[in-house]
């Protein structure tokens, strides 16, 4: 009992011994740095960090400059490179609707969902006022649907239950139905949007991004677009009969070519005392939605404030290494590119790990920080004092325990894990760089500070981010890698 007193005492003395220098360092956390680094990467010159553009690689190689500066090794060519090239596949389309003679191009008053490679030419259209499913599923075969696009009330779906429309679907697909045709007036709103972001590249995305399968393709109209289709007039209408063909077809087109590119990820190494321990992955993106027409998504809370974070905390595990003071476990350093075209460097380190996934302990990503979000501003003192956290643990490895020890050292934040709740989670838990890692087991961390008021937009620039909050977020990071790592 005594040796294992002794053990236990000793441990905890090594421990304590420590972490006083530790807190000391994290005290030493530089707002200044910080500021330059934030300021560069959200610069006129990066020109919004887009993923595979010059300005991607930019911001890669100031990355490595720094990681070089504070002892973090390459993690390939024995240490001397820090770039993973990903290679994602481009996409390119053409799409058009034909109603009558006039043509409409992709997002001209329609939408198609899922947006699948689809041929019709002068197909036939099937109009139906259903609002019965069951009345609708006798009337099937008497239509002739087969080749045909059909118009469906929406109003069919709020007024029947999911398995009855399904089952609707499902019988419209045996009898060869190619597309069903809905007009909304919430689809402006829809396409409005869809043409905001028309000027980014698309590529193709990793599985958990694809749409549901759908039992068959969804084809949208506003209601100038829907107008336009039913004017062209109805044939074979019968008195108490809830549907009639057009008098004229339409023409759907969608073609998808993939092209192949490559893009950088930043992946540096600095290693732990324990060789036999699984490592930790420190995570950030750096790209971002580059420029737009004119003007330039600067991306500085999204994310130049979480890589200027984890070049920070490699300059403090710089200071505590001259201090003789090592992480037990090995932890990467990962700047991934293409989180804002779909996770797509973090999904190509997944799938390609420097250290096999089984042998990784967990994963701290940092994706905003600096800014006060919408739901949090001018609420109360707390309101610039706080930090989102999300945390994944099934096999409970203290992922939480850390956390919460270490912002009880310096930065004592309002950890808010109001997107722990279920009703929110999803996207936060899809939206960043840890789910890739997630669906393959690994536990993981996110913190950040949510959506600010110019999340996306050209105004999310160097100037708007609060650099005080920014540091003690950047302390929160660091101690909690800290404790992760030992």
């Amino acid at each position: 009992m005594r040796y294992l007193f002794a053990v236990l005492l000793f441990l905890n003395v090594g421990c304590d011994a420590q972490q006083k220098p530790i807190k000391k360092i994290a005290t030493e956390c530089s707002e200044a740095d910080l500021k330059a680094s934030l300021y560069h990467l959200a610069s006129k010159e990066m020109k919004g960090r887009l993923m595979g553009s010059h300005e991607d690689t930019l911001a890669s190689l100031f990355i490595i400059d720094r990681f070089k500066k504070e002892g973090i090794a390459g993690a390939y060519d024995g240490g001397r490179s820090y770039l993973q090239a990903i290679t994602v596949q481009r996409q390119y389309d053409n799409a058009s609707l034909t109603i009558g003679t006039k043509v409409r191009q992709q997002l001209d008053g329609w939408e198609l969902f899922p947006f699948k490679p689809i041929s019709l030419k002068n197909a036939g259209v099937v109009v139906t006022d259903h609002t019965d499913a069951a009345a609708f599923m006798k009337d099937i075969l008497a239509m002739n649907v087969s080749g045909k696009a059909v118009v469906i009330d929406l109003g069919l779906f709020q007024r029947n239950t999911e398995q009855a429309v399904n089952a609707l679907m499902k019988k419209l697909k045996a009898a060869d139905a190619k597309v069903l045709v809905f007009g909304s007036p919430g689809i402006i709103d829809r396409v409005e949007e869809q043409k905001s972001t028309a000027y980014l590249p698309k590529y193709k995305l990793p599985f958990y991004f694809e749409p549901e399968e759908q039992i068959l393709p969804n084809l949208y109209l506003t209601p100038e677009r829907f107008d336009e289709l039913l004017s062209t007039g109805l044939t074979n209408t019968t008195p108490g009969k809830h549907y009639a063909d057009l008098k004229s077809g339409i023409d759907l087109s969608v073609d998808i070519t993939y092209k192949p590119e490559q893009a950088p990820n930043v992946i540096g190494v600095l290693k732990g005392t324990d060789s036999k321990l699984p490592a930790i992955i420190l995570s950030a993106h750096h790209d971002h939605d580059g420029p737009k027409g004119d003007e330039i998504n600067y991306g500085a809370v999204d994310n130049a404030s979480g890589v200027a974070a984890i070049m920070q905390i490699a300059t403090m595990l710089n200071k505590a290494a001259k201090q003789g003071l090592r992480p037990k476990r090995t932890i990467i350093f990962a700047s991934f590119t293409g989180e804002e075209r779909g996770l797509l460097g973090a999904q190509w380190y997944a799938d390609h790990p420097l250290l096999p996934l089984s042998k990784t302990h967990a994963i701290l990503n940092i994706d905003q920080l600096g800014r006060t979000d919408t739901l949090h501003g001018n609420k109360s003192k707390d309101s610039v004092n706080y930090a989102y956290i999300l945390v994944k643990d099934s096999v409970k490895r203290g992922l939480r325990n850390a956390l919460y020890k270490a912002n009880e050292v310096i930065p004592k934040l309002v950890l808010d894990k109001y997107y722990e709740d279920p009703r929110y989670e999803r996207r936060r838990l899809l939206g960043s760089d840890q789910y890739p890692f997630h669906i393959k087991g690994v536990p993981f961390i996110r913190i950040d500070c949510g959506f600010s008021r110019d999340y996306h937009q050209v105004t999310d620039t160097p100037d708007k981010i609060n650099y005080p909050l920014l540091k003690r977020q950047t302390q929160l990071a660091f101690l909690t890698l800290w404790n992760l790592a030992n």
